[in-house]
């Protein structure tokens, strides 16, 4: 199996993503979970891939974990 990727996309103004960034880097500690872990602003990413989710996202090998999902409800960013 190979090494999953996870993708943490953020946007400077929301005000959940240093919580969420935290929640993401314990729960792999804890779990053993190895993964390639990168941190993107989803402007960057959106440039890139033209795509664009809110923040905070996570995305491991490219999938949304989530799935489809509105604005952040405390500072409407994505």
């Amino acid at each position: 199996m190979s090494e999953l990727e996870i993708v943490f996309l953020y946007d400077d103004l929301c005000t959940a993503k240093d919580e969420a960034w935290e929640n993401l880097k314990q729960a792999l500690e804890e779990t053993g979970i190895q993964a390639k872990l990168k941190k993107q602003t989803t402007l960057e990413y959106a440039q890139r891939t033209f795509r664009f989710y809110p923040s905070p996202t996570i995305l491991v090998n490219g999938e949304d974990i989530v799935g489809e999902k509105e604005s952040c409800s405390s500072c409407g960013t994505g």
